[in-house]
């Protein structure tokens, strides 16, 4: 088990100097790294063994396919397995992604055009930082160890992309039940409703908000657009 970490902001803004003259964050020394960054007292992760799962996935995939996260979600959630007060920390997923991840976040993203994102995102953007995204995305997705909803989500581009980069989708249940109901819909269906459903939920409380009633105001946003 390793001692997790939390690049402090000296550090990202080494890491950011690095990625704007081109470089690679491989190239930054370990030593650097460890200056950089500080530990969070109390809290390990085998992040060795995910490391190992990762690259068994990439071996899997061509680089950059989308289908990468639906299969690394899961292993990701496990794998790291903290609190999500721990998980709010943005510093612990730059120190992730820049100092232990690295290569998998590269396999992934290269070809992004924004990889810094992909290091140094983190905090409430739940949607940008390579492997932030993952965590979060199975863990307001999945029922206990079953993370069927979560290979769902992942397994379709827009359907990841839009419910992680809506507010709404901080909400465990409004997350899932978008999920379930927009499930095989079209991209363009899946972006619609998505952002005509986030300007419907600005009027009410969400986290008051059932299950049920989420799922009708749901239906409700995807007959309108039908229709």
């Amino acid at each position: 088990m390793m001692q997790l970490r939390s690049l402090t902001q000296p550090g990202k803004r080494q890491v950011e100097r690095v990625l704007e003259d081109g470089g690679r964050v491989t190239e930054i020394d370990a030593s650097t790294i460890r200056e950089y960054s500080a530990p969070i007292h109390g809290v390990k992760a085998d992040v060795d063994g995910l490391r190992e799962v990762l690259a068994d996935i990439t071996d899997k995939y061509d680089r950059y396919e989308h289908s990468i996260d639906a299969t690394a979600a899961e292993p990701v959630r496990e794998y790291l397995n903290f609190s999500r007060h721990i998980a709010a920390n943005a510093g612990l997923w730059h120190w992730l992604t820049v100092s232990e991840l690295n290569e998998f976040v590269y396999y992934r993203w290269r070809e992004s055009g924004n990889i810094e994102e992909k290091f140094l995102k983190a905090g409430a953007d739940i949607y940008s930082n390579a492997v932030h995204r993952l965590w979060w995305g199975a863990e307001l997705t999945r029922d206990g160890n079953d993370y069927t909803r979560t290979k769902t989500m992942f397994r379709q581009g827009e359907l990841a992309n839009d419910v992680l980069d809506r507010w709404f989708a901080r909400y465990e249940p409004a997350a899932k039940v978008v999920i379930d109901e927009l499930d095989g819909e079209d991209s363009d269906v899946i972006s619609d409703v998505t952002r005509d459903l986030k300007s419907e939920l600005s009027r009410y409380s969400l986290e008051v908000m059932q299950g049920d009633e989420i799922r009708t105001l749901v239906n409700e946003v995807l007959e309108a657009h039908d229709g």
